[in-house]
């Protein structure tokens, strides 16, 4: 890794192959802005009770992190993908980098610090619920440099995390008078923030999981409603076995049935929908569309752990014909 100075913050630049699809220069078409991390994954019969012990069936280390996960998803479905985090000298830093890299995920915005890499212990059951155990550090914190923040928002396309808060806030703000679509994802953590309606008033597309849906209205429409009013025009709301469900522009709702598939692991299927959504938002679809793609997509990342799965073009396309969605890959940059 590159021991250059950085003025703008107190670790330096990580090395990186150029992105063949930019030289390493220009702006990439998605800049996911958030966490790089590690999930130590731990499979169990159920989730445990206070005081209780349980055996653990499968426990091993994945590259996880939701912008990186949205950043590789992105990746995979052939787009152009870039990545705004940090990580630390450390073997959790090593093993998401050279995942990342292996993905053709662009990043010359990933910044070493001393700090330990974001990581997580994930206890999964086979029914597919989850809890989880966050180990925070100031690494988790995306802290875009003043001096990019003009190239960043070059991309097509930027995603982040509300949980991410005041960090990102100069990006989205001078992402406004820019030519970008900008989303964010809201996990239930950040329905208290009190920066959350500053930050949601600034993006176009918002992602809100079943926990926040719950935390914010008693009905994913309501919530989806409660959200749109803060300023993004278009709402998702993942709702796991449920599917989702899209708020559009017109604020007219549109459900969206789940897929039935063999769940092995629901870490990274909200972060999957989002790139998903945002690789067809950026190709011109529309939003009814671009919702099916998402779910099918999230569907395919719950049949591995981690951020694993393959996207498969043959089983993206069985999941999407059965819906009516036509869809041809493209190949991985």
């Amino acid at each position: 890794m590159s021991s250059r100075s950085r003025a703008e913050t107190r670790g330096h630049k990580v090395d990186h192959a150029e992105d063949p699809a930019t030289g390493g220069a220009g702006p990439v078409e998605f800049l996911s802005v958030g966490d790089i991390g590690v999930d130590i994954i731990a499979r169990v019969d159920h989730l445990p009770s206070p005081g209780e012990k349980l055996w653990v069936d499968v426990a091993s280390a994945y590259p996880g992190g939701m912008a990186a996960n949205a950043a590789a998803v992105y990746a995979a479905l052939g787009g152009s993908a870039g990545i705004v985090g940090r990580v630390g000298p450390d073997s959790h830093g090593i093993i998401s980098l050279a995942d990342l890299e292996a993905r053709g995920v662009d990043m010359r915005y990933v910044e070493e610090v001393p700090d330990p890499t974001f990581w997580t212990v994930a206890l999964t059951t086979p029914p597919g619920q989850r809890a989880l155990i966050q180990f925070e550090t100031p690494a988790l914190w995306a802290q875009p440099a003043e001096g990019d923040i003009d190239a960043m928002v070059g991309a097509a396309a930027i995603h982040t995390m509300a949980e991410q808060g005041d960090h990102v806030l100069p990006l989205l703000r001078a992402a406004r008078d820019r030519p970008v679509t900008v989303s964010i994802d809201i996990e239930s953590p950040a329905v208290h923030q009190d920066n959350l309606t500053r930050l949601v008033a600034l993006v176009d597309v918002a992602f809100v999981n079943t926990e926040a849906a719950r935390a914010l209205a008693p009905t994913p429409e309501g919530a989806a409603r409660a959200v749109q009013a803060m300023g993004p025009p278009t709402v998702c709301v993942t709702l796991g076995a449920d599917g989702a469900l899209l708020l559009d522009r017109e604020g007219a709702t549109t459900p969206v049935r789940a897929h039935e598939v063999a769940v092995v692991d629901v870490n990274g299927a909200g972060d999957s929908f989002a790139a998903a959504f945002m690789w067809a938002r950026v190709r011109g679809w529309a939003d009814h569309e671009a919702v099916e793609l998402a779910n099918a997509v999230a569907a395919v990342s719950t049949t591995a752990h981690g951020r694993s799965a393959v996207i498969n073009g043959d089983g993206l396309h069985s999941l999407l014909d059965e819906r009516g969605v036509l869809w041809e890959p493209e190949a991985s940059t």
